[in-house]
């Protein structure tokens, strides 16, 4: 079969149902790639012979490249997985082809347990094993210290870029080759365990599972960004982690109405994952000043005079906005309006920021962190937003306590704790 590079192809952000094949058509890992970083400029132009096949645009179109490098990303609330494609295009990876799993699962494990190191430095490590074979629940090996091990270089990689990863007792004992006999039980492939007969819901009781679903409640919105209120819902599986009502009847509350998205039944109905207008084009609006902004993390600037980029920009309005409007508006508001948003380096925030609104609401805070804060976000050094203290005691969020939970306004970044609400 040979590679589709098209001139003027548009190439999708986020393909599903992936695999990765050599000349021969036989199925090779991602590890064989190199792996990038964010900063890299590769110059495509090497042969690897390595091939992506997928679906993307809701299964309607097949794709067929070659790829020359791959990157991960573990700070957000999910880790995600990029492929660089010949012609110097990025896309992320969803859910790879059933067939291609047992080539794929033991890096994706193994980028699933960096994630969780980073993102639960003082978890025990049976939590984590516990963790992992309920994400990797469908596969028929459960997850290992094996898997782990067969990428000792990407862990090794990981590490060095991240202090919190560094400093783990498991990649110290796993790089040292010195696992704990705890983990030498877990180099055997043991066959994930499944359930002989279906058990009734109501009667079985699991306090893990419930803990699951309160940890899943915070991770996505739990109220319409059109509306907000809550119901049937629709989240973003994107980096923005917001909710909408499908459709005009989802979005029935009392006597208010939401538009909603506008989705028929049939179409909710086969989506495989729901990606928001803003995440699939990478334009999301200032938390702050409410401007839509690119947040492409490649930094890539746009002609805002082009028709590429006005066709993108009227994809990433919300629905609320007349498309007929766009064209008209003037190219200073446009220039404006499109300066570069960086996201909160907190998993589940979700914000978006230009770097000078973020610095000046800071500042007004007297934040410790506002030193040379604004060259830092531009230089792609992670922040935490002004959301995630207290407005009135500038302290964090304590969920165990009661009265130091965080009340969040939904309009500015701006919380509380329930014993300092105003």
């Amino acid at each position: 079969m040979s590679s589709s590079d098209e001139e003027g192809e548009i190439f999708p952000e986020r393909v599903t149902n992936y695999e990765f094949l050599n000349r021969a058509e036989e199925h090779v890992s991602l590890a064989c790639l190199p792996l990038l970083s964010k900063k890299d400029a590769v110059a495509d132009n090497g042969k690897t012979e390595v091939f992506l096949s997928c679906v993307c645009d809701e299964g309607l179109r097949k794709i067929y490249k070659e790829v020359v490098g791959w990157r991960y990303e573990i700070s957000y609330v999910r880790p995600e997985i990029s492929v660089l494609c010949k012609g110097r295009c990025w896309t992320k990876l969803l859910m790879p082809k059933r067939l291609y799993e047992v080539v794929h699962r033991s890096i994706l494990i193994t980028i699933h347990c960096l994630h969780f190191i980073k993102h639960n430095p003082e978890a025990a490590e049976e939590y984590m094993w516990s963790h992992l074979s309920k994400v990797f629940s469908n596969y028929e090996i459960t997850p290992s210290i094996k898997d782990c091990m067969n990428h000792i270089p990407l862990i090794r990689d990981a590490a060095d870029n991240d202090q919190i990863l560094k400093n783990s007792e498991f990649i110290q004992r796993t790089l040292s080759g010195q696992p704990l006999q705890t983990d030498m039980l877990k180099l055997e492939d043991v066959p994930a365990e499944r359930p002989e007969f279906i058990v009734d819901e109501d009667i079985y009781d699991n306090s893990e599972d419930d803990e699951t679903s309160d940890e899943e409640e915070v991770l996505f919105d739990t109220c319409c960004s059109f509306c907000d209120n809550g119901g049937d819902i629709l989240c973003c599986e994107g980096r923005c982690m917001r909710s909408f009502h499908a459709s005009r009847q989802t979005g029935v509350s009392g006597e208010e109405i939401c538009e909603g998205l506008g989705f028929s039944e049939d179409r909710v109905k086969a989506l495989a994952h729901f990606i928001c207008r803003n995440c699939r084009y990478q334009r999301h609006q200032c938390f702050i000043c409410g401007k839509l902004g690119m947040s492409d993390e490649n930094g890539n600037a746009e002609d805002p005079n082009s028709m590429e980029f006005v066709y993108k920009l009227q994809l990433a309005l919300p629905i609320s906005v007349s498309v007929s409007v766009v064209p008209h508006l003037s190219c200073s508001l446009l220039s404006y309006t499109f300066f570069q948003v960086f996201p909160c380096i907190v998993g589940n925030c979700g914000r978006f920021y230009h770097p000078k609104c973020v610095v000046k609401e800071l500042q007004q805070r007297n934040d410790p962190q506002i030193e040379n804060l604004e060259k830092k976000i531009v230089a792609m050094e992670s922040f935490v937003c002004p959301a995630h203290r207290c407005f009135s005691c500038q302290q964090l969020e304590d969920r165990t306590v009661p009265e130091l939970q965080f009340a969040v306004c939904r309009r500015c970044p701006k919380s509380y704790h329930k014993k300092c609400l105003p």
